[in-house]
């Protein structure tokens, strides 16, 4: 597992890839998240060729879509159905956020605001409170790389989510040194 995570991470195509990819491939590696969803930064050649590589390298299917995101698996067929999902205009928050390893309340609470008002919904988490551990799924730092979910928690005190995170910060735990300062720079 953490063999498997400092490999993916070292190799990973940063120039390509947003730092929030970082938080998807922990959570990819330490818990049964089935499919990572991210988009392709722009102005850096040829992204999919390294994305590519880079998935090809790790045995994991990558697939593309015309608005520059991408979707990398295990399984081709769960990378299809969350580009699918994506794509829809249907209502899938639930189904989508399944896929994506997220706890059902927490994909229930998007659901119940819908997927386009998922930013709004974002906001108004900023001013909550993490006490304690709950701190651990304070998602404030996701997008710069430096979270432990790559989901928006339900409620500040979110157990699903904090049990998702404790999985991550084992696996930072077991990696060496050296590695979780790699992390850091991401």
């Amino acid at each position: 597992m953490t063999a498997m995570l400092t490999d993916l991470l070292t190799h990973a195509p940063w120039t390509t890839a947003p730092d929030s990819f970082a938080v998807d491939l922990l959570q990819f590696c330490s818990t049964d998240k089935r499919v990572i969803r991210s988009k392709m930064r722009s102005g850096y050649g040829s992204p999919r060729d390294s994305l590519q590589a880079w998935a090809t390298r790790f045995d994991l299917f990558i697939l593309f879509d015309e608005d520059g995101y991408f979707f990398v698996a295990d399984d081709a067929s769960d990378a299809v159905h969350a580009r699918d999902l994506d794509r829809s205009n249907h209502p899938h928050e639930c189904e989508f956020g399944d896929l994506l390893g997220y706890p059902p309340c927490c994909y229930k609470s998007v659901a119940s605001v819908g997927e386009e008002n998922i930013d709004a919904l974002a906001t108004l988490q900023l001013a909550w409170e993490f006490d304690g551990q709950f701190q651990l799924i304070d998602t404030k730092s996701y997008t710069s790389g430096q979270s432990l979910i790559c989901h928006l928690p339900c409620t500040p005190n979110c157990k699903p989510s904090l049990d998702l995170a404790l999985a991550a910060l084992t696996c930072l735990q077991l990696m060496q040194p050296h590695d979780r300062v790699f992390l850091t720079t991401v």
